[in-house]
């Protein structure tokens, strides 16, 4: 996937996503909002539950997919690899053994 390359901006504005899978068991919802500046995808993922906000770093994408990275105090360097469902959902994986599901809250 290449960095620079466009698309059509699915994965722009905010969605409510819901990690599954992690250790201790339940389901961790939050908060991811994108936008583009400067031609790059950027934003930043909110746990709901503690209000944490974790800026993305790197963003790497192609037509329906993208890559993003952030960092976590308690896990360091965290990747998302997230597609494209339909106009309105998206999911994914999260260091290998989460499972993300997405819904658009707005664009």
């Amino acid at each position: 996937m290449n960095a620079q390359t466009q698309t059509d901006d699915y994965f722009i504005g905010e969605w409510n996503i819901l990690i599954e899978g992690a250790p201790g068991g339940g389901a961790i919802p939050g908060i991811m909002n994108i936008e583009r500046k400067d031609g790059k995808l950027e934003g930043s993922i909110i746990d709901t539950h503690t209000k944490e906000e974790f800026k993305i770093f790197k963003v790497m994408e192609n037509e329906n997919q993208i890559k993003l990275y952030f960092n976590t105090d308690d896990h360091g360097e965290i990747e998302y690899s997230l597609e494209k469902v339909d106009d309105n959902n998206l999911r994914g994986t999260g260091m290998g053994f989460l499972f993300i599901k997405g819904k658009r809250v707005s664009k």
